[in-house]
Parts: structure tokens; sequence; C-alpha cells
């Protein structure tokens, strides 16, 4: 069965790295779409290698099949050239959550 993608995302290319804002809950559909329109980026760039950065700031979490679904993507992504991927997250509630339940 197929599903409406669910979370949304903005990508850019800037000096042959890959930026990407993610937000939202997530689930296979949307990890498809996201891929898609990452490789039609792929002929832009202009090195054999290439770098991406997600700023994760405003993602929620994806299901078991987005899990699955991505974890294969960046293989395909490595084999054409990615080498280093960053996550820019937000620690900051995970440490706060974190220590209300030391407490």
């Amino acid at each position: 069965m197929k599903f409406d993608a669910h979370g949304s995302y903005q990508l850019s290319l800037r000096n042959n790295v890959i930026v990407m804002t993610v937000s939202g809950e997530w689930n296979k559909e949307a990890a498809e779409q996201a891929f898609s329109d990452i490789r039609a980026l792929l002929p832009k760039i202009t090195t054999s290698t290439f770098g991406k950065i997600i700023d994760a700031r405003q993602w929620s979490l994806g299901t078991p099949e987005f899990q699955y679904f991505t974890k294969q993507a960046l293989q395909d992504l490595v084999e054409k050239g990615l080498r280093c991927e960053a996550y820019i997250v937000l620690w900051v509630k995970v440490c706060l959550k974190k220590n209300k339940l030391d407490q």
C-alpha cells in the first residue's frame, strides 16, 4: 500500500555539498521523494566526491520503513561519491530531558 508523503524538506547545493533542512515526522514515501531530488542534484556536482549537511533541528522521527529505506539510499549515495555527512540537531532538549530523569 502506498501512503502520502509525511515530512518536509528543502534542498540546495553549495560548493559540492548538499544542504538539506528536514522537518516533521517522516515516512518512507517522504524519504523516496527526498532521495529522488538528491539524485537529481548529483549531475550538478563538479567533483568526484561530495558531502551532505542535514539540518534536523525540526525533524521529529521516522517510521521503521523510513529507516530501512534511508539506510539503503545512503549506500547508493556513497557509491555515487558521498564521503561525509553531518547532522545539525537540537541536543539541548535531549540533555534537559535526561537531566530531569536523573533528578
